[in-house]
């Protein structure tokens, strides 16, 4: 049965209203509200656990999105995390929540430190044996299995958190198997950017409810506030935070021509893109998010 909050998931007010809708067959969500108090959007009501376990292994059932298996550029992306994790914590143990194709613990391995993954979808802890040679990959997800206290010194969930179905246990977890000092790397969508702001005032003047910035899978959407405030109140010390987007060379890559029209509105099209990603290069805005947080407090 669907979940409905008569609180925000996040600081308990009760004080939220209708953010965007989304309409279609085959939604997991379709309604978002947002906390007036901390500012995190979430699905109301939400699809419970159980429902959201099955539209996950329904999607992945026809085999893994090729995209996924695009290792060589998300390997060095990966790189450049690690050594900026490695300014903070040299050695140790990380945790990596959603491993996906398995890039990022190879960096880790690489690096030096001793790795663990969680992965539900089979396919890819079969393919991170076959391709890396790690077999400390779990097939299972974060909220079914539990380690020991204090277990890891880094923590790693590259956008998982915007999935989770209860994010107040999902941080209190990592806070309990962190050790002390031990830091959590995170990355999320976000919905403060330029694009978003003109769409959703288009929206607000043709006299209809914003549609989803995010995904209907996802049940949460987080601005650097929100996020920043779901973590602090959790006994986690923000170290890094920021807002940003993917290149813009990648963004328009996805821009085809598909006839002779297309070739003169295409300038057009970069146009919209192009300067509204550049108005959120110069105001540090964007639809990602990255969070590296310190274990600092217990939580009560």
């Amino acid at each position: 049965m669907p979940i409905y909050f008569s609180s925000c998931p996040n600081c308990r007010s009760d004080r939220f209203n209708t953010w965007g809708v989304t309409v279609g067959r085959d939604r997991l969500h379709d309604i978002q509200s947002k906390c007036r108090q901390c500012g995190l959007i979430f699905a109301n009501p939400q699809a419970d656990h159980e429902a959201i376990h099955q539209f996950y292994n329904q999607e992945y059932e026809g085999g893994v999105v090729p995209d996924y298996m695009d290792v060589q550029s998300k390997h060095m992306h990966h790189v450049d995390k690690i050594r900026r994790i490695q300014t903070m914590c040299p050695q140790g143990v990380v945790l990596d929540i959603g491993a996906g194709n398995g890039s990022f613990l190879y960096a880790a391995h690489e690096a030096g430190y001793d790795v663990v993954g969680l992965e539900p979808v089979g396919e890819f802890v079969e393919y991170i044996q076959k391709q890396w040679g790690i077999d400390t990959v779990l097939q299972t997800t974060f909220e079914q299995h539990q380690f020991p206290d204090a277990s890891f010194d880094i923590i790693y969930a590259w956008h998982v958190i915007e999935h989770v179905p209860d994010i107040e246990y999902f941080i209190n977890e990592i806070h309990r198997i962190l050790k002390p000092g031990g830091i959590a790397l995170i990355g999320t969508e976000g919905h403060q950017f330029m694009a978003n702001f003109m769409n959703r005032l288009q929206s607000y003047i043709s006299g209809y409810c914003p549609p989803f910035v995010s995904s209907h899978e996802h049940t949460y959407l987080f601005s650097k506030r929100s996020l920043k405030n779901c973590w602090a109140l959790r006994g986690f010390t923000i170290e890094y935070l920021r807002a940003y987007h993917n290149p813009l060379a990648h963004r328009l890559r996805f821009i085809t021509f598909r006839n002779r029209i297309s070739e003169y509105v295409m300038p057009i099209r970069e146009w919209r893109i192009s300067v509204p990603h550049l108005i959120d290069r110069c105001c540090m805005t964007g639809d990602r998010l990255e969070l590296l947080a310190r274990k600092t407090e217990s939580v009560g």
